[in-house]
């Protein structure tokens, strides 16, 4: 409760509102919608990133930071940027850098190779560019692994906490 008597709402209830404004300003700018099913596809979505991350949510420190390096050239002379996002956490005299996928986990596992490249040049950028020194980089898969989406989808609420659980989405690329 509030000073004046009322219910807060929940953390879920809270992220309902924000999609669901989202979700309108992005109608009236695009002038697209999507159907009923898929747009509440996409909330549970980020009930379940809530529901795994909430912990580093909390702690992001700067969240949607641009990171550009700007005027590269090509060997040929053509003039490129290259451009990210990336979330920030700074706590205890250390920062993370949080780049966010929508790539399934194991894949990201697999294949960290593919990423570390492109951390490694957002890492330069926060810190050499930015003068600020960076401890680790992280990649944070969205997509729900399939034994959980396969779990919801059937409604089998002991098997989607169970695969919630189990589920890691966040995997350390170390940079250089």
């Amino acid at each position: 409760m509030n000073d004046t008597g009322a219910v807060e709402p929940t953390m879920e209830e809270r992220l309902r509102a924000f999609f669901d404004e989202n979700y309108e300003a992005l109608c009236l700018e695009s002038g697209h919608q999507l159907g009923a099913d898929v747009r509440e596809s996409a909330f549970q979505q980020v009930l379940l990133y809530w529901r795994k991350l909430a912990d580093i949510a909390q702690r992001v420190t700067e969240t949607e930071v641009k990171l550009t390096l700007a005027d590269q050239k090509t060997p040929k002379g053509r003039t490129f940027a290259i451009e990210g996002v990336v979330d920030i956490v700074r706590e205890d005299d250390r920062t993370i850098m949080y780049d966010l996928k929508t790539h399934d986990a194991s894949f990201v596992r697999t294949h960290a190779d593919r990423y570390a490249p492109q951390l490694n040049v957002y890492a330069h950028i926060w810190q050499a560019l930015r003068g600020n020194p960076l401890d680790e980089t992280a990649i944070i898969s969205t997509v729900p692994p399939p034994a959980l989406r396969e779990a919801l989808f059937h409604g089998d609420t002991a098997r989607a906490d169970k695969e919630l659980l189990a589920w890691d989405p966040v995997i350390p690329i170390p940079f250089d």
